[in-house]
């Protein structure tokens, strides 16, 4: 049985030393800690149907200044990239709603209350929009599964990483 909770993108690690087996972390790990490479969870735009953006595969990043967007906040590391992609275009940031929920970023979304910018694989009555900045994209969030050495269930977490990067894989290139 897999269990999950949140934890704080920047002391996932943390979690390792209290009773977390694994934990899914988008940073890469310490040398001392086991580990399997899932992929990239791609940071997109999520907008409604009925927005103007909608019939497009992706968005320029100056545009989305025209637009409210609701985005994770700093303790998140895909805010750090989009951030850090937002100066590398030199584009603005208009007005925006910070969240660290992806289920309320996308809920905002589909009540056309903004956009949202988040990893989420698939969402229902939303359309995912690749961020682009001329000829570069910006790129996902690495993700990892990792654990310490020596865990009694060390196999069972190696096929975890296969299933999870199999997942992954198939969720973002559909």
């Amino acid at each position: 049985m897999v269990t999950t909770q949140p934890i704080e993108h920047y002391a996932a690690f943390n979690a390792l030393e209290g009773n977390a087996d694994a934990v899914v972390s988008p940073l890469p790990p310490r040398d001392d800690l086991c580990f399997h490479a899932l992929g990239q969870a791609p940071i997109r735009a999520w907008v409604p149907p009925s927005c103007a953006l909608a019939g497009r595969d992706n968005v320029d990043i100056a545009q989305l200044s025209q637009h409210r967007l609701a985005l994770p906040s700093h303790r998140s590391v895909s805010r750090t990239l989009f951030d850090a992609f937002l100066g590398t275009a030199s584009a603005p940031l208009g007005e925006m709603i910070e969240c660290d929920d992806t289920a309320t970023l996308l809920a905002l979304a589909k009540a056309e209350k903004a956009l949202a910018i988040c990893t989420a694989i698939a969402e229902a009555n939303l359309v995912p929009l690749k961020i682009t900045a001329g000829d570069e994209s910006l790129q996902g969030v690495p993700l990892y599964l990792v654990w310490n050495p020596g865990h009694f269930a060390s196999a069972q977490l190696e096929k975890l990483g296969d299933a999870l990067q199999n997942y992954i894989a198939a969720a973002t290139t559909a």
